[in-house]
């Protein structure tokens, strides 16, 4: 099953993806949850599989993870019975509302928002993108909303995309970049 941390409830909807298995290059599969948020996969050969739930407005997780800065952990299927109680508890994903302006103040659309965490690497601070929402460019009101985030802290980046016109009325590719 997959429920929601805090509360319990069965997530329904929520989305699972399972890449692995005997099979090198096997497609992966997708299956979504019930009302009760219970899902299944059928007919799985023997061997390690990665398993992945997700749902808009919580936290992605793969199977195994108590929290989003950990690895998961592969699911054994022996091929001997249904493997029962591989459960997900989805947390609620934060939110960065940010609105990128030009020097004089306006809004700027389509230009590129990503979010970005300090994480450690061999014992080295690295700054790593996050994947957050779907489209991470800015609306005709020069704002984003990047969602499904983990708690944490994050540092903002903006920058202009292809689709802005060179001397047109957007932002030029010199010119400084603010997120609010």
């Amino acid at each position: 099953v997959v429920v929601a941390a805090g509360s319990g409830a069965p997530l329904r909807g929520a989305d699972l993806r399972i890449d692995g298995g005997p099979d090198r290059g096997a497609p992966t599969r997708w299956t979504v949850t019930d009302d009760r948020g219970r899902y299944e996969f059928g007919d799985l050969r023997p061997g390690r599989y990665i398993l992945t739930a997700s749902k808009t407005g919580y936290v992605t997780l793969g199977y195994g993870q108590r929290r989003p800065a950990e690895s998961g952990r592969p699911v054994e299927v022996s091929g001997t019975g249904p493997l029962e109680h591989v459960d997900f508890v989805l947390p609620r994903g934060g939110v960065i509302v940010a609105r990128v302006t030009d020097p004089f103040g306006e809004p700027v659309q389509a230009v590129q928002v990503h979010a970005h965490q300090v994480t450690f690497v061999d014992g080295v601070r690295l700054l790593q993108p996050v994947v957050a929402s779907p489209s991470n460019i800015t609306d005709d009101r020069g704002e984003i909303r990047l969602f499904g985030l983990a708690p944490g802290e994050y540092f903002v980046a903006a920058r202009p995309t292809n689709r802005l016109r060179p001397g047109g009325a957007g932002l030029r590719w010199h010119q400084p970049v603010s997120a609010e």
